[in-house]
């Protein structure tokens, strides 16, 4: 037999296909199934009805109607809610009345939505349930007035969002998707759509939501893309674009277990206030292989801008563009920073802070590797000296002076740290007035040596924060200073 392909369970359950000669198909199938109809067109739907093989009522991928046992519902916008939603044929034109068929019953089910624009009512909720657009941009489900399109909530497992878009009407606000106390649900492609009217939230998550994943969506033009409230959900592959803000977190109350995210492979881009907010405290947020590049006045700010609160952990991996238009990474609050592999970037005519750290007590812990600037600065001096990979830079007026200062962190739980300091000192003539260097960072007040001193030079004054070579003292040297 030529042109047909036979299901893969041909017995029984539910296997659907398209055959061009159904009743030469019929007779072949008469030979696995007792019970077989006959009658079809070529071209026609085969479905297994649960006794024989019958021919379908529409031509779609989906096979034949559904039954209401099937749990598989139908919406289109040449539909009508009068309908059972079994078929395209039978669609429904609603999702609020599609979904309403699964909550009267309490049970899962997949809807699935043609082409165009459905205009539903704030309030959409279900339990579990798949809804599955024609395309990202194709199908647009916009919220008619303010309040919260879809929520998620009670402890619920599962549900699941797919090719399609969210949207505010102009000017509406409120939330398109609320997770309250939910846990894997999931989004595939879907974009959440405003047009950045304050109070516009794409996404928002509190109340002990976890394990949800956001993968290869859009958030494009709210007043918050995101809001997350809770620990810890990921977004893979996002789209931040032209928010107010992209992404914000943090629990201002000081609830630190309302906070946490890992965003991986991402990208910022656009005008707006911020890309990235935490704006209180939180457990941790890890941030790798992103791209931030646009137009935001701050790309990333961790902790509150009064400095009192701010995450346990925050961490900035493997991004090779950060870019702010006025700064590009504030930090105000963190326990602990870690920061590898980081390129700051720029294309604006006026140049941006890349690193600002207005208070280094604040961020007491951290380590720095492969930090790059835009402008030639040494980013691992800005950091506090605290910190594994610290480098502090020291050169003196003369140009005959130059070193570095490294630090390592001893007494795990306290702010005691090694420090060690190598100095070169070149073509010094024995005329040369006193040189006084002073040390990045202070030395602490005790237990400080030269445990180097290679011309064994006589009479270097050590101090807490400076060293003197005196009037004399010719040649050059190498110098070590280290301390607790």
């Amino acid at each position: 037999m030529a042109n047909y392909t036979l299901p893969t369970n041909v017995g029984s359950g539910t296997s659907t296909g398209h055959y061009s000669h159904t009743n030469t198909v019929h007779a072949f199938l008469d030979k696995f199934d007792t019970t077989v109809q006959s009658g079809g067109t070529t071209g026609q739907v085969l479905k297994h009805n649960g006794t024989g093989w019958a021919p379908g009522t529409d031509l779609s991928a989906a096979g034949g109607t559904t039954n209401t046992a099937d749990h598989i519902m139908f919406v289109s916008k040449a539909g009508n809610d009068a309908n059972n939603g079994l078929g395209w044929g039978s669609a429904k034109l609603t999702l609020g009345a599609a979904m309403a068929s699964f909550v009267s019953d309490s049970s899962d089910g997949i809807i699935y939505m043609g082409a165009g624009t459905f205009v539903e009512s704030p309030g959409l909720s279900s339990e579990n349930v798949m809804v599955i657009g024609a395309g990202i941009r194709a199908t647009t489900i916009q919220m008619s007035g303010n309040g919260t399109l879809w929520t998620q909530s009670g402890g619920d497992a599962g549900g699941e969002l797919r090719d399609l878009s969210l949207a505010f009407g102009a000017g509406n606000t409120g939330k398109l998707l609320y997770l309250t106390d939910a846990f894997q649900f999931k989004c595939f492609r879907v974009r959440f759509d405003g047009d950045k009217t304050t109070g516009q939230i794409g996404v928002h998550m509190d109340a002990n939501t976890g394990d949800c994943h956001f993968i290869d969506c859009k958030y494009e033009s709210c007043d918050i893309g995101m809001l997350s409230e809770t620990s810890m959900n990921y977004v893979i592959g996002g789209h931040f674009t032209n928010n107010n803000t992209a992404f914000k977190s943090g629990d201002p109350t000081g609830v630190e277990s309302r906070g946490g995210m890992s965003i991986y492979g991402s990208a910022f881009i656009g005008a707006g206030n911020f890309y990235i907010d935490i704006d209180g405290v939180g457990l941790a947020y890890s941030i790798d292989n992103c791209w931030f590049d646009g137009d935001a006045d701050v790309a990333i700010k961790v902790g509150s801008t009064d400095g009192t609160q701010g995450p346990r952990m925050f961490s900035l991996t493997n991004c090779l563009s950060l870019f702010g238009k006025v700064t590009s990474l504030i930090l105000y609050k963190a326990v602990r920073c870690y920061f590898a592999q980081v390129k700051f970037h720029h294309g604006a005519l006026t140049v941006p802070t890349e690193l600002s750290i207005p208070n280094p007590a604040n961020v007491p812990q951290g380590e720095i590797n492969g930090f790059r600037s835009n402008q030639g600065a040494l980013l691992e001096s800005q950091v506090p000296p605290g910190w594994k990979g610290y480098v502090g830079y020291i050169f003196d007026s003369t140009g005959l002076v130059s070193g570095t200062e490294t630090t390592q962190r001893l007494d795990n739980g306290t702010t005691r740290v090694y420090k060690n300091i190598k100095l070169r000192v070149a073509s010094r003539l024995s005329g040369t007035p006193q040189t006084v260097i002073t040390f990045p960072a202070a030395f602490e007040t005790a237990d400080r040596w030269i445990t180097g001193n290679q011309a064994a030079w006589a009479g270097l004054v050590l101090t807490a924060t400076t060293l003197t070579i005196p009037t004399g003292l010719a040649g050059s040297n190498l110098i070590t200073v280290e301390g607790y």
